[in-house]
């Protein structure tokens, strides 16, 4: 049995196991990738404490057609998010607590 198939765009020959057409470039299925455990907490990680960061791979696993992959992209985004939160929380705390120990310095007319 035949194992080719017809790429939908361009009619190019293809097999089935193919992720790409090699004459037109169109993705033909999704390939999934294979996250382990080590990397979803380096995401995680990174998406917290550095959290600019996560959000490259929140966005480009959100995307994905799996739902494992896409729980991780939306938990990065999440992660990022809070620790924005979070920081400008701190922020605003260290700002307040410095400007009382200002005001207690410099004396008001």
């Amino acid at each position: 049995m035949d194992n080719t198939l017809l790429c939908p765009v361009c009619q190019y020959k293809i097999q089935a196991d193919w992720f790409f057409c090699p004459n037109c470039a169109k993705e033909l299925k999704e390939k999934i990738p294979v996250i382990s455990i080590g990397k979803q907490i380096m995401i995680y990680f990174v998406s917290f404490f550095f959290s600019p960061l996560g959000l490259g791979w929140g966005l480009k696993y959100v995307k994905s057609k799996d739902s494992k992959i896409k729980t991780i992209g939306i938990i990065s985004i999440i992660l990022t998010f809070a620790a924005i939160i979070f920081m400008i929380g701190a922020a605003k705390s260290f700002i307040d607590q410095y400007a009382k120990i200002l005001n207690n310095i410099v004396p008001s007319y």
